[in-house]
């Protein structure tokens, strides 16, 4: 694009149309790159597909500066646009799934416990997350980036989920220890209960034994 600039292949109609895309290819690139840093941040150790997404979209830009056409020009950002979408999405979708498996060990961890006197609309909140979970691993028959606007909705939802759950740690552990005390009371008090039986057992057979000699 730079290229036709330079040498005065372009209208001044054509020019503003390809300037316009330019500018909106470059917005898209920099949320890209910003969905990337946030999910890296979640975990340095995840695997983003964006990155490879971000080099396309910088190939497909570099391409269109030095295009001999507008149509080309055109093609090569239409083209860095789209990678930029799937790299949104990718990352995304990452996070999303990052999420998932923060909620799916937060329901084992407590398992045993009863969440809805933290947490009353579980029940919805576990639906939503089902919804969620079929979202992101429904097939789909077309184009992925299609999809990243609500995808980018979904991830929102799902961190102030996963941040309402594990803000509620604290509150819960307070009640896991003290189901673990009264369980190791029950126990105890079990165990004296049985043991006052056994005795009382063994000292009405040992009374009849010394009674019958």
């Amino acid at each position: 694009m730079i290229n036709l600039i330079a040498r005065g292949k372009l209208t001044p109609k054509t020019q503003k149309k390809l300037s316009k895309l330019f500018v909106v290819v470059n917005e898209y690139y920099k949320l890209a790159e910003q969905k990337v840093k946030l999910i890296e941040v979640l975990d340095n150790n995840l695997y983003i597909p964006s990155v490879n997404e971000l080099r396309y979209a910088g190939y497909h830009l570099s391409k269109a500066t030095v295009a001999n056409t507008h149509k080309t020009a055109t093609r090569e950002l239409n083209k860095a646009l789209k990678h930029c979408k799937r790299a949104i999405y990718d990352a995304i979708e990452v996070g999303i799934t990052f999420y998932l498996e923060v909620l799916k060990l937060f329901f084992y961890d407590y398992r045993l416990v009863v969440i809805t006197p933290i947490i009353p609309d579980l029940t919805a909140i576990k639906i939503r997350i089902s919804e969620i979970r079929d979202f992101i691993t429904k097939p789909r028959t077309n184009e992925r980036v299609a999809f990243w606007e609500e995808c980018t909705q979904l991830f929102i939802e799902i961190q102030q989920i996963a941040a309402q759950f594990e803000n509620s740690r604290e509150e819960l552990n307070k009640i896991s220890e003290q189901h673990r005390i009264e369980s190791q009371r029950h126990r105890h008090s079990t165990i004296l209960t049985y043991v006052g039986i056994i005795i009382a057992i063994l000292v009405s057979v040992l009374t009849i034994i010394y009674t019958h000699e």
